[in-house]
């Protein structure tokens, strides 16, 4: 029973790709976009720094990291062994991390922080861990 329940999770690589295709697309709208003219709403609401609000803003990026890493795990252990998987996916999301942040640069009303990398760093950290543990359990319950 368990093994006929975990095949109907397995999904063709394609769509893995398609799926972090159009996450990356809005991913990098969020994180790129004027906090003036959004694009796309964070749903927090507009005003001067405070404590809650960077607390709310570090914690987006922790979530928003974290799935980003599940989806470019998810992605590559189609084509690549877990261990391959999990470093070429730590170097594709540091360098992310640290490219969209020297992006918000450019972005007027957008500052580089250093609260932000240890965030998105987090989100990696909990990404990997949490992909390489479920990935084991599911071979190891597939067979």
């Amino acid at each position: 029973m368990l093994r006929h329940t975990l095949k109907r999770f397995d999904v063709p690589a394609a769509i893995r790709w398609m799926v972090l295709a159009v996450w990356m697309i809005v991913f990098l709208t969020y994180l790129l976009q004027t906090e003036a003219a959004p694009i796309l709403s964070t749903g927090i609401p507009p005003g001067p720094p405070s404590l809650g609000r960077d607390i709310l803003f570090t914690l987006v990026h922790l979530l928003a990291y974290t799935m980003t890493t599940f989806l470019w795990a998810w992605a590559l252990i189609a084509i690549l062994p877990l261990r391959r998987t999990l470093i070429a996916t730590f170097v594709i999301v540091l360098s992310l991390s640290f490219f969209t942040e020297l992006g918000q640069t450019l972005t007027p009303g957008r500052l580089f922080q250093l609260i932000d990398l240890a965030a998105n760093a987090g989100g990696l950290m909990l990404g990997l861990i949490g992909f390489g543990f479920l990935y084991t359990w599911y071979e190891q319950n597939l067979i």
